[in-house]
C-alpha cells in the first residue's frame, strides 16, 4: 500500500504546483536584496550600479557611466530564482532590451549583462544594508 501512496503523493505535489503556476511563484527568490558596487563595460565604460531584486524575481535600479559625464539609466525587469535576467535599459534618449545572469556571491551578486546586441556589461555588487 505504502509503494502506491508515494507516487500518488508526488504527482498530487506536481499538479498542485503546476496550478500555482509552479515554483517560481511560491518560492522567494533567493538572489532577492539591495546591491551597489560597479561596472565595467566591453565598449571601456565604467561607473556604479545600484540594483535592487524582489523576492517575487522584479528588477530595478541605476546604472551611472561616470566615462560619460556621469549619466545615470535606469534598468527594469526580472531575474529567475535561477538568476536569469531580462528587461529593459533606459540610457539618456535610448532604449534597448537587457538579458544576462546573476550569481550569488559571499558579498552579495555578480552579473553579466548584455544590453542591446553589442555591449556587456559585468557588475559586482555587495549587498546594501
Amino acid at each position: 500500500m505504502r509503494k502506491l501512496l508515494a507516487p500518488l503523493f508526488a504527482l498530487s505535489i506536481s499538479i498542485v504546483l503546476a496550478g500555482c503556476g509552479g515554483l517560481s511563484s511560491i518560492v522567494p527568490n533567493t538572489l532577492a536584496g539591495t546591491y551597489a558596487g560597479n561596472f565595467t563595460s566591453s565598449n571601456g565604460d565604467s561607473g556604479t550600479a545600484n540594483i535592487t531584486i524582489g523576492s517575487d524575481g522584479t528588477l530595478s535600479g541605476t546604472i551611472t557611466d561616470v566615462t560619460n559625464s556621469s549619466q545615470t539609466g535606469t534598468i527594469t525587469g526580472s531575474v529567475s530564482v535561477l538568476g536569469i535576467a531580462s528587461g529593459t535599459f533606459h540610457y539618456t534618449s535610448s532604449t534597448a532590451n537587457v538579458s544576462g545572469t546573476f550569481t550569488s556571491t559571499s558579498s552579495g551578486v555578480n552579473a553579466t549583462i548584455l544590453i542591446g546586441s553589442t555591449t556587456t556589461d559585468t557588475l559586482t555588487l555587495a549587498v546594501v544594508g
